[in-house]
């Protein structure tokens, strides 16, 4: 059986990680894991030099007390999928 050699595109593929698309779905995922975790967590999203990003973290003393406690945005990734 022959070998396959592929090339990616550099530049196109930086150009999809990028796209508004791929943006807005990470958002909807993080949106979802901050609403599985409880109140007092935020979502920020940006879009870095190679590709788009989507955090979520606690803004709250309540919200941080019980991530150190009982992990709440550990236990919520499922919800992201």
């Amino acid at each position: 059986m022959a070998r396959v050699r592929a090339t990616l595109n550099r530049s196109g593929v930086r150009e999809l990680l990028q796209s508004d698309g791929v943006r807005e779905d990470l958002e909807r995922r993080a949106d979802n894991i901050s609403a599985a975790a409880g109140s007092g967590h935020e979502v920020d999203s940006d879009v870095g030099p190679n590709r788009a990003r989507a955090s979520v973290r606690t803004v709250t003393i309540e919200a941080m007390r019980a991530e150190a406690e009982s992990h709440n945005l550990l236990r919520a990734v499922d919800a992201g999928r």
